[in-house]
Order: C-alpha cells, then structure tokens, then sequence
C-alpha cells in the first residue's frame, strides 16, 4: 500500500507538470500565432534574494508602445544575459497590447522541460502503481486459492548502473527446502531490509505450479514488526 501511495504520488506530481507544461506551451503558441512582434526595452530588473543573499529569482519588466500608447509590463521571462537597456523581441495581442511574452526561442525552454519532466514522472509513477496492483491481486488470489511453500532469500541481484528514485530495480531469489527457486521484482535500496537468509513466504498455484507469488512486502513487515 505505501509503495502505491508513493507511486501514485509520484504519477499525480508528474502530470501536475505536464499539465503546467502544457498550458504554457498552448499559451505560447496562441501568442506566436495571434500577436504582434514588437521591440522592447528593458527598464527593471527585480531580484529576491534567500537568506544567505544569493539571487535566485528575477522579475524582468520592459517598457514599449503600441500607437501612441506607452506599456510597462513583466515580461515572465528571464536570461542571465538580460541587462536595463537591452532590447528584447516581445509579442502582443492586438486585442490586448498588455498581454505580452517574450518572442524569443527562450520561452518555450521551461515549458517544454516542464512536459518531459512530467511526462516521465507520470509515466514511471503510473506504471510502478498499476504493476503493484496487479501483483497485489495475484498474491491476494493465490494466498486465497494456492498452497504456501517455505523459502529463504538466497540473493537479490541487480544493475548498479540504474538508478530509479534512490534505488536498483532488482530481482529478489529465493528457493525452498527441495531447491526450487522462486522470483520477483522488487526495488532494492541501500537501507532494504531483506538479506539472504531471511525467511519468505511463496504462494503457488495449484494447477499450475508455474505460476506463484512472492510475498516480498509480508518478509519485510514480520522483520520490521510494522
């Protein structure tokens, strides 16, 4: 249950993203396709600052005319490079010469990691929740409706080189008293709580022996005591 509050977790924060994302980028291409293209100058710069004095957001407004109509607007965009004085490309909607953003390629960048970030936390949180649900139905069924066979955690075998929110996908192996080995994928962490050795539950089908279930998350309640 906790790994699928996490994963769930996980999968709303992502499209969270994607949906911030997407409406920048839908906002973007309405001006790109509507607006006016006009030049702006920069007139201020605003900075915040955290306590230990060190930038870390700025607010940028420039000055421009539309007729004989002079706008000071916030620009929402920022460069490391932008100075007072500095003339930037900005578009306006005819309609509403108030509404402004930066016509620069710049503007699309933040949206657009925005999308992918989001779109993978999602997918990846989507896909973690829906396989544990899966997983936990067929455990459900086979506790219910299978024999249970005792085995001890011989290994957990992993790839180092992947890394997925601060653990290894990994496969837990474990064989019973007659040497049959059993397997599951689980994520494994430098803190997990299995080793080899510890005693683990398995649930097997009893038409088809071929098909079982590990009950990973039972071992690491009864050695945590949760």
């Amino acid at each position: 249950m906790k790994k699928f509050a996490a994963a769930a977790m996980v999968a709303c924060m992502g499209a969270m993203f994607l949906a911030v994302g997407i409406v920048f980028l839908l906002r973007d291409s309405d001006f790109r396709e509507k607006g006016v293209k006009a030049d702006a100058v920069i007139v201020r710069i605003d900075s915040d600052y955290d306590r230990h004095r060190e930038k870390y957001e700025h607010e940028v407004y420039v000055e421009y005319a539309v007729g004989q109509t002079v706008y000071t607007e916030r620009l929402g965009y920022y460069s490391s490079g932008m100075d007072v004085g500095e003339v930037v490309p900005i578009l306006y909607m005819p309609g509403a010469p108030g509404e402004i953003v930066y016509a620069g390629t710049g503007s699309i960048v933040l949206p657009s990691v925005f999308c992918a970030a989001g779109g993978i936390l999602a997918g990846v949180g989507a896909f973690v929740a829906l396989r544990g649900t899966g997983k936990g139905f067929r455990l459900k069924r086979l506790k219910e409706e299978g024999r249970q066979v005792s085995a001890v955690v011989k290994r957990i075998e992993y790839n180092a080189a992947v890394y997925v929110f601060g653990k290894h996908p990994a496969v837990l192996v474990c064989a019973d008293q007659e040497g049959r080995e059993y397997r599951a994928k689980i994520m494994h962490g430098r803190l997990s709580v299995l080793q080899p050795g510890d005693p683990i539950a398995v649930y097997i089908d009893r038409a088809d022996p071929e098909k079982y279930a590990v009950d990973a998350d039972g071992a690491v309640a009864a050695k945590t005591g949760e």
